[in-house]
């Protein structure tokens, strides 16, 4: 906290920002970008290879995202750069195209830059832990999580969620179904909160049967043996199972898609983040 925020002279408090992207909050994101990944060392022994990936980057910038042919675009890095800044810092920039380009260029680092897809390098890590540093200290309503910006209420579901995308091997059918419902949920222009529900409930049925130790069983079987094994509380074990009828019943979520209202953002989110903790606990209560 600075020292004027402190004596009461200045307004500490910012409004969190959810449907916009302010003066500082937007320097801040493009210094990420700039430190990160536009700038680079003339004397670096690598510089050779990295224009290289740099040109097909900027090239994929051109045709996937701007949706102009590449001999339109600079094809210098510092012109690259300054048609970057100049788009970045327009006036007239809505602020979920900045969301949309981060989220782009994060795409582009893994397919042309990242050695393996599946193993984020050091660069991108830093990258998206700054970003999610900005985010938070700028009081923004969105972080950073698998690759894109999610919404989110508070810290705590940050790591719940973070917690479920870095779970073992053992447990990767939970952990692919939670990244699916994170995607579905953040879905841009139009969220698919429906199918991020049914996402989120099929993590909680992978887990579980993956800790009950037998694939053929149904949720509520596997939270049976589960119960009986480790001395899960009967409430916890009912409250879950109905909150899980509420999604699987004739008029629930996975049923009568014409009939039953279309599920709201605050719908998913719950679900979203319940079916994250709840999939964690199970994890972390299971004897293997």
């Amino acid at each position: 906290m600075r020292f004027s925020d402190r004596q009461g002279i200045t307004d500490k408090t910012i409004p969190i920002q959810i449907d916009r992207i302010d003066a500082p909050l937007r320097n801040l994101l493009w210094e990420s970008l700039n430190r990160f990944y536009l700038k680079y060392d003339h004397k670096s022994y690598y510089v050779d290879a990295y224009r290289a990936r740099f040109a097909a980057m900027s090239r994929a910038i051109a045709v996937e995202f701007f949706k102009v042919p590449s001999d339109r675009f600079p094809s210098e890095m510092g012109e690259v750069v300054s048609t970057l800044r100049n788009w970045f810092f327009d006036e007239k920039r809505n602020w979920w195209e900045i969301y949309n380009f981060i989220e782009f260029f994060i795409g582009s680092y893994v397919k042309h830059f990242r050695s393996t897809v599946s193993d984020p390098d050091l660069r991108e890590l830093h990258f998206i832990r700054t970003v999610n540093s900005f985010l938070e200290q700028e009081n923004s309503g969105f972080r950073i999580m698998d690759d894109a910006f999610v919404p989110i209420s508070s810290e705590t579901e940050i790591q719940s969620l973070t917690d479920s995308l870095s779970t073992i091997d053992k447990f990767s059918g939970f952990r692919t179904h939670i990244q699916t419902a994170i995607k579905l949920y953040s879905q841009k222009p139009i969220a698919d909160y429906r199918n991020s529900i049914k996402e989120s409930v099929s993590a909680i049925e992978s887990v579980a049967t993956n800790t009950a130790d037998d694939s053929k069983v149904t949720l509520g079987m596997a939270l049976n043996i589960i119960q009986q094994r480790d001395g899960m509380h009967e409430s916890m074990k009912l409250g879950f199972t109905k909150l899980y009828g509420w999604t699987s019943d004739a008029g629930g979520i996975r049923h009568a898609l014409t009939e039953h209202p279309s599920p709201s953002e605050a719908d998913a989110r719950f679900m979203l983040i319940a079916c994250s903790a709840f999939g964690n606990y199970l994890i972390q209560t299971s004897p293997n």
